[in-house]
């Protein structure tokens, strides 16, 4: 629910300084889909196990 609170604050605030609901919707929705890869990709691996921690 907090990534939710979020998403929907940061989209108000865009908003209110952009002054383009569709912009601003687009921005956020590829920020939704683009953010999470990233911040997989740079958070320090774990080592690679298999499904019985093997």
């Amino acid at each position: 629910m907090l990534y939710f609170a979020v998403v929907a604050l940061a989209t108000l605030r865009l908003n209110a300084w952009l002054k383009h609901p569709e912009a601003t919707v687009w921005i956020v929705l590829a920020a939704m889909l683009i953010l999470p890869s990233l911040v997989r990709r740079l958070r320090p691996g774990r080592p690679a196990t298999g499904p019985a921690g093997i």
